[in-house]
């Protein structure tokens, strides 16, 4: 499998002992498997199981890998740090589910910075952008799903729980990105003349990005009970490079609409003005491709 040696395995003991087993905790169980078919799909099933809250599963190589709406996801073994984490909300409020994806995006953003030096925008709702110059290249992609599972005990009631798979370039060299939007963490700080980045450094920086993230939106449940904080709220605008946009919008069944995105409602929807007397239309699914006045997009 590790046929390159410029890429070498991601030591799970290191893992554990910095996330599991170390002061700070974050995690019930970090996983490492050399191949699986997903993650995501691997820890949904694991949810029927037993598997706990905070539990991580990371693979060197996915060969089924998915992205949003059914798009495969592929990259060379070793090249991306590509994990799901398994969550299990509770009675947290239906109505925060929808920013989960938002607030991962950010946790992505943080690690970025964190492990690699490297500044990234959020294109609605989730998709991790670095800027280069008039382009905007993805680095990473964000996929949450939800399943219900029996409770335990006397009560009978189905409990959700939820998968957030993250896929982060690391190594890809251009030659290996799958389309020519994409870019990686090395190929970004090669542009600015510095070495390749750990991977292990920065799997142990998305985890925990991810746990304090995620820690911020479940207190949002402390809060008002069903509405993201402000917090979160105003930190996602500013990451949101889709805001003050001219778009254009693929919705589910086919319908494309067009015009300029003027917000992010408090649901973590997306509102877009037509501009032609309508009332705006709120995106809560779909496909928004940022549009260049005169050249598509």
């Amino acid at each position: 499998m590790f046929n390159d040696i410029s890429r070498p395995p991601l030591r799970e003991a290191e893992l554990r002992s910095a996330l599991v087993d170390g002061p700070l905790a974050d995690y019930s169980e970090v996983r490492v498997v050399e191949e699986i078919g997903s993650t995501n799909a691997a820890l949904l099933e694991y949810a029927t199981t037993g598997d706990g809250d905070r539990s991580a599963l990371i693979a060197e190589f996915q060969s089924a890998g998915r992205g949003r709406s059914g798009r495969e996801w592929t990259a060379p073994a070793g090249s991306q740090v590509a994990l799901s984490v398994l969550i299990r909300p509770g009675a947290i409020h239906p109505d925060l589910f929808g920013w989960l994806p938002l607030v991962t995006g950010l946790a992505v953003r943080d690690a970025l910075a964190g492990s690699a030096g490297l500044e990234a925008s959020l294109k609605w709702p989730n998709d991790v952008m670095v800027e280069d110059g008039a382009e905007a290249r993805k680095i990473a992609g964000i996929l949450v799903e939800m399943t219900t599972v029996p409770a335990e005990g006397v009560y009978s009631m189905s409990l959700p729980a939820i998968v957030v798979g993250v896929g982060l370039n690391v190594s890809l060299r251009a030659e290996e990105l799958p389309v020519p939007h994409a870019t990686s963490i090395d190929l970004e700080r090669a542009k600015q003349g510095l070495d390749p980045a750990d991977r292990l450094v920065v799997a142990k920086e998305l985890l925990r990005a991810l746990a304090v993230r995620h820690d911020q939106w479940r207190a949002c449940e402390r809060g008002s009970g069903s509405v993201i904080s402000d917090e979160l709220y105003y930190e996602y605008i500013d990451a949101c490079s889709t805001v003050g946009q001219d778009v254009r919008v693929e919705l589910p069944g086919g319908e494309t609409k067009t015009g300029n995105a003027t917000r992010i409602d408090r649901s973590g929807q997306l509102v877009v003005d037509t501009g032609e007397g309508e009332e705006p239309f709120v995106v809560a699914a779909g496909d928004v491709h940022h549009v260049r006045r005169g050249s598509g997009y």
